[in-house]
């Protein structure tokens, strides 16, 4: 069992490092976003680069879609920012089968794979914990790390969506005063839009 707590203690520092390495990155990005012109941030100089000011900045959302389990419906709330390449999300759902009901609360870095382009492919790295609870009163708590897989669609100035998967795995459970890990994944496919 220590064995176990260790790897995921490992795991949930690495996600943190992974945060606190792009911290200093992204400074620089927030100071730059507004002052950006054509070709200035093309490092390389392989090919142009317009200021586009939907690259640059946060909003709120909601989603929709399913999890922890396939066609366990599922809502959320959250917000996020992007500046190019590095982005960071932080939200809370909420997914019932009438018995059983979960409320989840997430963190998660983003790195998008196509830092000029609004419509970019994402991954991400987080934490990702909820509190399971039955009719019955019975409980439980969960926290695991978050691996995530996302792509934002083409949007208007006013509005931004997007689509993604987030699988938490492996997670650790608190249950009745003892914590055991489960490696059945929590899969959450989630599609969002800004309010």
């Amino acid at each position: 069992m220590n064995n176990k707590i260790k790897t995921l203690t490992c795991v949930l520092l690495s996600c943190f490092s992974f945060a606190q390495a792009d911290l200093a990155y992204d400074g620089f990005a927030e100071e730059e976003c507004g002052e950006m012109t054509c070709c200035e941030h093309s490092y390389d100089n392989t090919y142009p680069v317009e200021f586009d000011s939907r690259l640059c900045g946060g909003y709120r959302y909601a989603t929709l879609g399913m999890g922890p389990f396939i066609l366990i419906p599922n809502v959320g709330i959250g917000y996020r920012e992007r500046y190019y390449r590095h982005g960071w999300d932080v939200g809370a759902s909420f997914s019932t089968i009438g018995y059983y009901h979960q409320i989840t609360a997430h963190w998660a870095r983003h790195l998008y794979l196509s830092p000029y382009t609004q419509n970019s492919g994402y991954l991400g790295l987080g934490v990702l914990g909820s509190g399971i609870v039955s009719n019955r009163g019975k409980g439980a708590l969960t926290l695991a790390p978050v691996f995530v897989f996302g792509k934002e669609l083409e949007s208007s100035d006013e509005s931004h969506h997007f689509v993604e998967m987030q699988v938490g795995i492996p997670t650790l459970w608190f249950e009745s005063g003892h914590s055991k890990f489960n490696y059945i994944p929590f899969l959450y496919f989630k599609y969002g839009f800004s309010f």
